[in-house]
C-alpha cells in the first residue's frame, strides 16, 4: 500500500519539482530486520520510511537514496553519531539536517522543505539573522521536538531546519515522538514543539524567527539573559 495518498504525492511532485535547484542526496539509517523479530532490534516505523522516500524520489529525480542497516553498521553509525531509528541524514557529508522517526501528516512539509534548503534555494530568513548566525563560534545543536498531528510543530521545525543551513557550527535534529517511545520521558516533554538547544536551554512551544535566535545565541553564550526575565514557552504548544 502507497505511503502517501494521490494529493500529497501530487502537491510533493509539485512543490520539489518548483524549488529544487541542486541534488539532494539522503542517508537513512533504518533495520531491514531479514524477516525476523529479534528483541531490541525492532523499528516498526523503519519500513515505511524508506517506502515514503521511494515514493518522494520516483517523483522527483533529483534526491537521491542510501541506505544503511543500523544494527550491521555499528562503527559507521557512531561516527555519524546515530542513536535511534529510523534516523534520515540530509545532504552531504557532514550533514546539517536530521530527521528522526516517521514524517506523515503535518511533518511532510518539514522533510520537503528541508530537502529544499538543502538544495541551495535563497533562504527564507532575515538578513539579521543570517548575519547574527554567522557569529556563532562554538557548536550548537538544535533538537525540535514534534508530533504528526500538532499544528504547531512544523513552522518551527522549518525554521530551525533553516538556521541550521546559515551556520558552519549550527546543526538542527526534528526527532518525531510518536515514533521514539523513550523520548518524552527522557526529556520531559509535556507539550510539543519542544525545543532543546546544546542540552542546556529548553523552550516549549512555537517560536518566532525573533526568539529562536535569541535563544540559539543564549545557548551558545553570545547573549545573556541580562536583567529580562527569559520564557521558556509560548502559548502556541500542542499537550501531549
Amino acid at each position: 500500500m502507497p505511503v502517501l495518498n494521490v494529493n500529497e504525492r501530487e502537491a510533493i511532485r509539485t512543490t520539489l519539482e518548483t524549488n529544487l535547484r541542486r541534488n539532494v542526496p539522503l542517508h537513512l539509517y533504518t533495520s531491514t530486520g531479514g524477516g525476523l523479530y529479534i528483541p531490541g532490534r525492532e523499528c516498526r516505523d523503519c519500513e515505511q520510511f524508506e517506502a515514503l522516500l521511494n515514493e518522494i524520489i520516483t517523483e522527483c529525480p533529483k534526491i537521491s537514496l542510501k541506505t544503511t542497516e543500523y544494527f550491521s553498521n555499528q562503527t559507521l553509525a557512531v561516527e555519524d553519531n546515530i542513536a535511534r531509528i529510523p534516523t534520515l541524514l540530509i545532504g552531504n557529508s557532514p550533514s546539517k539536517l536530521r530527521y528522526v522517526g516517521l514524517p506523515l501528516e503535518n511533518q511532510l512539509s518539514v522533510l520537503v522543505q528541508a530537502f529544499i534548503g538543502t538544495s541551495g534555494i535563497r533562504s527564507p530568513l532575515k538578513l539579521d539573522t543570517r548575519r547574527q548566525l554567522r557569529r556563532l563560534k562554538n557548536d550548537v545543536h538544535i533538537q525540535v521536538f514534534v508530533t504528526r498531528t500538532c499544528r504547531f510543530s512544523p513552522q518551527t521545525a522549518i525554521l530551525a531546519c533553516m538556521m541550521a543551513l546559515e551556520s558552519s557550527n549550527l546543526t538542527t535534529e526534528v526527532l518525531q515522538i510518536e515514533s521514539l517511545s523513550d523520548v518524552p520521558a527522557l526529556y520531559s516533554i509535556r507539550g510539543v514543539p519542544k525545543i532543546v538547544i546544546n542540552s542546556r536551554v529548553h523552550f516549549t512551544g512555537a517560536l518566532n524567527e525573533n526568539t529562536l535566535l535569541m535563544q540559539i545565541l543564549r545557548a551558545s553564550g553570545l547573549e545573556s539573559a541580562g536583567t529580562e526575565q527569559i520564557v521558556n514557552y509560548s502559548n502556541e504548544v500542542t499537550p501531549l
